[in-house]
């Protein structure tokens, strides 16, 4: 690091030299990295997809009640029991997995950019965070009604939480290792242990809560 006596005896030329290299430390350390950019892809694309099928499957159930759903695959695993309930709507009269799709859709369109070299200030990685609190009180809240209140599982909604995890925890931890929030500035060099934590803390709890109902699966 150099002090305001060595910046006084340099030459302009050396001043600017040192503050244009500066700049380039600055942005090299927090430009989003194309992995994670890659990762938003693919999961956003995924949570796309699987919040389109419950849209899909919800205009069909409500079209015609009586009809047999694709989701619905046994008494334990099916969508259609959640379409009547009040956690389907959880923000006003606006359907969760309408929400779901804007959101994925959101950080899609993001995941392009930053595979294309783009790079985002500082407020918009606050947003990005903020969204991804959002989705993950919106994934617990679901697990929770699911497994205690409910007693099943929708299969869409859990590929929506398969993807929901890495997303966070990588959105998170980059951003606590680039200065943007709070946090260790090492987090990102252990994402995938914690992604690896909360997938086997959410296999845990699923298993052990339909612990007796899984025969009617296999």
């Amino acid at each position: 690091m150099i002090g305001s006596a060595d910046i006084d005896a340099m030459s302009d030329a050396d001043v600017e030299a040192y503050l244009a290299a500066q700049s380039r430390r600055e942005v090299k350390r927090t430009e989003p990295g194309r992995s994670y950019g890659i990762l938003l892809i693919i999961c956003a694309a995924l949570g796309l997809l699987a919040s389109l099928e419950l849209i899909y499957s919800e205009i069909v159930y409500f079209q015609n009640p009586g009809q047999a759903l694709l989701c619905d695959l046994n008494p334990l695993i099916g969508c259609s029991k959640f379409f009547d309930l009040p956690i389907n709507t959880l923000v006003g009269d606006i359907p969760n997995a309408l929400l779901g799709a804007a959101f994925f859709a959101g950080f899609l369109a993001l995941g392009l950019v930053i595979v294309a070299g783009g790079r985002f200030a500082r407020w918009l990685w606050w947003l990005m965070n903020l969204g991804m609190l959002g989705s993950i009180l919106f994934v617990l809240v679901f697990v929770t009604l699911s497994v205690a209140v409910e007693r099943a599982l929708c299969p869409w909604c859990m590929v929506v939480w398969t993807v929901t995890i890495p997303m966070v925890v990588h959105t998170w931890t980059r951003s606590m290792s680039a200065g943007y929030i709070p946090g260790p500035a090492g987090a990102a060099r252990y994402r995938w242990w914690i992604t690896g934590a909360v997938y086997f803390a959410l296999i845990a709890v699923v298993v052990g809560a339909f612990w007796n109902e899984w025969g009617q699966v296999f």
